[in-house]
């Protein structure tokens, strides 16, 4: 192998790591200037936007070999919203937000991140319904959005997402239809 051609394959590698890098900066920043930390929290005192290798600096992030983001941990005790540009982190595999006071929909294109296989969002006051993006979501194995404010009606197609084995939404505000078939009436439950 030449000199030439090693140093090119270098700056290929370094530019497309770098690249990769500033991409999920900018929808890391989005994500952190939507949320605070609420009294006595420090979870983002570690993030630093200006250190060259932010990866290093954030905590709670995991990232492959050659910088992308997989998993997405926050809080405690997070205040805010959920910034859209969750969705522009194409390979995450989860989204973990832990209790808090985190407010406002469920981000609306979980069908942009196709490699989830977990999200556990529980114990905050997110609202609004289940997104209908989430029937995409074929690796899904575990939805956890319990104790939120959700509202509207149980999705169908969260009994058919193929790899889904655990769904939690305890003490939401959503409505299931049981058939009753021995009355032939329909009950409406809420979760």
């Amino acid at each position: 192998m030449s000199y030439t051609f090693f140093l090119l394959l270098l700056t290929l590698i370094h530019s497309t790591f770098y690249s990769l890098a500033r991409m999920d900066r900018a929808d890391l920043k989005s994500i952190r200037d939507s949320l605070t930390d609420m009294p006595g929290s420090a979870f983002f005192s570690t993030w630093d936007f200006i250190v060259p290798d932010p990866w290093s600096s954030f905590s709670s992030l995991t990232c492959t070999s050659l910088g992308r983001l997989t998993a997405l941990t926050l809080g405690p005790n997070l205040s805010g919203s959920l910034s859209p540009s969750i969705s522009k982190l194409a390979h995450l595999t989860q989204i973990v937000i832990n209790p808090g006071l985190v407010t406002g929909p469920l981000p609306s294109r979980f069908d942009l991140l196709p490699l989830l296989i977990l999200i556990s969002l529980t114990r905050n006051s997110l609202t609004g319904p289940i997104p209908n993006s989430l029937s995409s979501l074929s690796n899904l194995h575990s939805l956890d959005l319990s104790y939120n404010q959700l509202s509207g009606s149980l999705p169908p197609f969260l009994t058919t997402l193929p790899r889904l084995r655990v769904l939690v939404l305890a003490s939401n505000n959503i409505v299931y239809i049981l058939d009753c078939f021995l009355f032939g009436q329909k009950r409406y439950n809420r979760i």
